[in-house]
């Protein structure tokens, strides 16, 4: 994938999640390839020390993975997702006597008699949407 055909550019936003940009097959794209979609800005910014130009303000709009290539446009979706939430549960639980072992529940739990038994239960993350993409944002790989 040639550096001189990026940025693209988004040419659909699909809805919150899928956007469509305006290069594909024929410019090396592929299916699982990450994006990072961005605005940028008309600020330049400046090194304070030796005043160089160092290039326009990129607003990041989110990160993505393509789903779908044709030749000459493709379909990212958002990549992102929170955190996986856990919590932690106590349950009462019976514990058949077992004299092999002491297993969950210890002494508790060998004489048969009901045990506390903490267990941690893990929901998965919640898909994140794009930041309010538009039509002309910028791509490029990461």
């Amino acid at each position: 994938m040639g550096e001189g055909i990026f940025p693209a550019a988004v040419i659909k936003v699909i809805d919150e999640y899928k956007i469509v940009i305006n290069k594909g097959s024929r410019d090396g794209i592929k299916n699982g390839q990450r994006f990072l979609i961005y605005a940028e800005t008309d600020e330049l910014l400046q090194d304070p020390v030796t005043l160089e130009g160092l290039g326009n303000l990129e607003i990041s709009k989110g990160t993505g993975k393509i789903i779908y290539v044709q030749e000459k446009w493709a379909t990212i979706e958002s990549d992102r997702t929170k955190a996986p939430n856990k919590k932690i549960v106590t349950r009462i639980r019976n514990n058949p006597s077992n004299p092999t072992a002491l297993g969950v529940g210890g002494i508790m739990g060998y004489l048969g008699l009901p045990v506390e038994v903490e267990e941690t239960i893990e929901s998965p993350g919640e898909k994140v949407p794009f930041d309010n993409p538009s039509y002309g944002d910028k791509v490029k790989p990461i």
